[in-house]
């Protein structure tokens, strides 16, 4: 054996430049997986998202699907800077403001809460057994909107569903 070979039981010869080079080539791969938009994407977000959160403020990325009934343009979005602490039902009322075609929304009051019949113009339907679903990204929220309060850098989606 040379110095700077490693001779492994399978009868391979590696260098210590190939080991490097691979280490290298993983850590690499490690990154790509971790940052998948690149660190200066990733760090500017993570930036916008610290500086909202230090003022009081929280940035809320705010989306409707209707994908039920359209077959063109059945999703918006709009991301939001609201005073930290607002609820979902507040958050809805400032994209309304923003966007009413997209994000206007009726709702009703209940013995149970504030419960939400239609949301751009599309209204759920005991009828067609459709109503309004509202989602932390992809896990169901499971409190109403008048309780829910959203954190920092969430996606909260209102999704046009059956039941």
């Amino acid at each position: 054996m040379r110095l700077g070979h490693h001779l492994y039981t399978d009868g391979v010869v590696c260098s210590d430049r190939h080991e490097t080079k691979m280490a290298i080539l993983c850590m690499l791969f490690l990154i790509l997986v971790i940052f998948p938009h690149g660190l200066q994407s990733s760090n500017q977000h993570s930036l916008h998202i610290q500086e909202a959160g230090k003022t009081g403020e929280i940035t809320v990325k705010y989306t409707v699907i209707h994908d039920l009934l359209c077959t063109s343009s059945c999703s918006h979005s709009l991301p939001l800077t609201v005073p930290e602490g607002d609820t979902l039902l507040q958050i809805m009322e400032s994209a309304q403001k923003e966007k009413p075609a997209y994000f206007g929304f009726t709702k009703t009051e209940t013995s149970l809460g504030t419960f939400i019949t239609s949301i751009g113009g599309i209204n759920g339907s005991t009828k067609n057994r459709t109503y309004w679903q509202f989602l932390n990204g992809a896990v169901p929220i499971i409190v109403g909107v008048a309780q829910y309060k959203p954190s920092n850098g969430e996606h909260v989606i209102a999704r046009f569903s059956k039941y």
